[in-house]
């Protein structure tokens, strides 16, 4: 946000997977040009949606929350201290728009495996690295995650035995990921695996039992 070429106080992010409707790209103009009065927002928040092998994921608890993309550069910076999640951090009040960003990665199941093996590292170093007094920094810090999500990730779930099992059930029985057919099932069944990766590669590092490299930034 504060490199020389960007010239407009508002700027909307998005990833290379991720597209935008017409008419939320309407919506973005339209609150763009209404922003301009004193306590107007200082950047909106938006429902994200995830396609998984052309299926929306309606259910398994990936739809219904929110992202802020539409930032006010002037009032808002990134908080880049995660492992591989940034979360923008606004100086103002936040705003809603009412159409949904997309998420649909056509790179293939085998891309999103690989993918997720990354991420499973860089989960690894950043819950090894949560304890104590860093866990109550992150919690106290500002950042556009809810509260009740924050606790939830950093306080609830750490305690929850058999992880992958657990997630599972949360993601395909209570929020209903068996809604989706065979892609939710598939959904759900990865999502367990990638938390039983981490769950290893914590177990390992945490005796010394893996040497391998750490990942410090994003996956790709």
């Amino acid at each position: 946000m504060d490199h020389p070429s960007v010239r407009n106080d508002w700027v909307y992010f998005v990833d290379a997977d991720e597209w935008v409707s017409s008419e939320l790209a309407s919506e973005i103009t339209e609150v763009v040009r209404s922003t301009c009065y004193p306590g107007s927002p200082a950047a909106y928040s938006q429902r994200f949606r995830m396609v998984f092998l052309g299926t929306w994921i309606r259910h398994s608890g990936w739809y219904g929350g929110r992202i802020t993309r539409l930032v006010d550069r002037r009032r808002s910076r990134w908080d880049v201290t995660g492992v591989y999640v940034d979360r923008v951090i606004v100086d103002g009040p936040v705003g809603t728009l009412r159409h949904d960003l997309v998420d649909q990665d056509l790179k293939g199941l085998a891309s999103w495996m690989s993918k997720h093996v990354q991420y499973a590292n860089l989960e690894a170093s950043r819950r090894l690295a949560l304890t104590g007094s860093n866990r109550r920094r992150v919690m106290s810090r500002p950042s556009s995650m809810p509260l009740v999500r924050a606790i939830a990730k950093e306080v609830i779930f750490p305690r929850v035995p058999c992880k992958p099992l657990a997630l599972f059930i949360y993601m395909f029985l209570v929020r209903a990921g068996w809604r989706e057919g065979r892609v939710g099932l598939t959904f759900c069944l990865l999502h367990a695996w990638h938390e039983h990766n981490v769950g290893r590669l914590v177990f390992a590092r945490s005796r010394g039992l893996d040497p391998g490299p750490r990942l410090t930034g994003r996956g790709g």
